[in-house]
């Protein structure tokens, strides 16, 4: 483990090294690069909105978006359906640009100049990655790219409606080799911003150490909050990178913090929430030795009593027991306690007996209902696993889970052998 320790540092001082190589980009160093990132994405639009196989793919794809929009249960990987999630959220019927969708659909339908569809297409503001990836597939099978959300939108296409789908004729060598330079300007323009702004990452990754969270870590999820404000940002809109990215690096590292650094894992405004009024609670200490009451905070943070007591009770004060006990060993706290690590054969024989009970009672069950239920208490000799889990096991989505885990365990509280066993298992407990 102490090898790997220095490996690590070594890694992080290496990259340290080669932040310090890239200064921070001046206003108009920032837009000229931005500039030519999005010059590339629009030359890519281009390609799209000239080429009758290219508008052919956009049409089915303008008509899945609004007949079969993405469907967490149609997706064996549910990581494919979180990343379409994000990338086309502003194209559904509740978003923003579901009326500009609708306007680029019809100029397809009704066939108008390649220029009117460019100009529906720019007029969508999609996102950078999203369109690298319509090209990818739009391309057909001779792309050699295969990008995580051109990888998504291929599973979905799937489930399209039968007048959407649409092989996408391959493009020919000429337009190949146009598209990948084009991709390749594109990612030299997002690397340029990432690599003058990565020091930033290092400055702000510093501010939360010791929050139980290792410094390496920190730093590699600021570094993929840093990658994605490349992608999104937009001189256009008139603010530096250098802002932009900053918020962009925060919440990962928050976020990171709030998922790691804690035995609980709460929401991140609830976080927030927790973090104030405990700053608060300190300011009015620091001001007076006497300790201030839970009316006196909860008007200071401007909420009720009520809720002011059930956040300052969130608070994550346990420790795990396999926390190091050093930076520099192999000792974690579990190995200071006392006890024997095993528990009697007494008890183990009454668990196995009352295992043997369950799945015997279990029968009753449908099979669907019996692997859920073995699922979620590890009956089956696995750890328990979360709904979200075994939706992916049985390719359904949570809800579904949730309903077979409501049904199995109606039917077994009506059991009259089942509703025997929990008396007497809580009576010797």
């Amino acid at each position: 483990m102490q090898r790997t320790l220095d490996t690590s540092e070594q890694e992080l001082e290496a990259l340290f090294g080669t932040a310090r190589q890239f200064p921070l980009l001046d206003s108009e160093q920032e837009k000229e690069t931005d500039r030519e990132k999005w010059d590339a994405v629009d030359e890519l639009l281009a390609m799209l909105a000239h080429d009758a196989n290219r508008r052919q793919w956009l049409a089915g794809f303008c008509a899945a978006m609004q007949d079969s929009a993405p469907d967490i249960g149609r997706f064996a990987n549910r990581e494919q359906y979180f990343l379409l999630r994000r990338e086309l959220q502003e194209l559904g019927k509740k978003g923003t640009l579901s009326t500009a969708l609708a306007a680029l659909a019809e100029s397809l339908r009704k066939r108008r100049a390649p220029s009117t569809i460019f100009r529906d297409l720019r007029s969508l503001a999609l996102p950078a990655t999203l369109v690298i990836a319509m090209v990818e597939v739009a391309g057909g099978p001779t792309e050699s790219r295969h990008s995580a959300v051109a990888g998504a939108i291929r599973s979905w296409m799937r489930d399209w409606p039968d007048s959407a789908r649409v092989a996408a004729a391959p493009f020919g060598h000429r337009e190949h080799r146009r598209a990948r330079l084009l991709i390749q300007r594109y990612e030299r323009a997002r690397d340029k911003l990432i690599l003058h702004n990565l020091r930033l990452v290092f400055t702000i990754a510093g501010k939360y150490r010791g929050r139980n969270v290792p410094f390496p870590d920190l730093v590699q999820d600021g570094i993929l909050g840093l990658m994605r404000a490349a992608e999104k940002y937009d001189y256009r809109k008139g603010f530096r990178f250098s802002t932009y990215c900053f918020n962009w690096i925060n919440q990962a590292i928050r976020r990171s913090v709030g998922e790691s650094g804690a035995l609980i894992r709460y929401p991140n405004h609830v976080q927030e929430q927790v973090s104030r009024l405990y700053r608060l609670r300190l300011e009015q200490e620091s001001l007076s030795p006497r300790r201030r009451s839970d009316q006196a905070l909860a008007q200071a943070a401007g909420l009720s009593l009520d809720k002011t007591r059930e956040i300052l009770q969130l608070r994550n004060l346990g420790t795990s027991l396999h926390a190091p006990l050093f930076e520099d060993g192999d000792l974690q706290l579990v190995d200071t306690l006392a006890g024997d690590a095993f528990g009697s054969t007494e008890e183990a024989a009454e668990k196995a007996s009352l295992k043997r009970c369950l799945e015997r009672q279990m029968r009753s069950l449908d099979p669907t209902e019996r692997r859920v239920v073995s699922g979620r208490w590890g009956l089956d000799e696995q750890q328990p696993r979360s709904r979200a889990e075994l939706a992916e096991e049985l390719a359904v989505s949570r809800e579904w889970v949730r309903q077979l885990e409501q049904s199995a365990l109606e039917k077994l509280a009506r059991n009259p052998r089942v509703r025997s066993l929990f008396n007497d298992y809580r009576e010797n407990a």
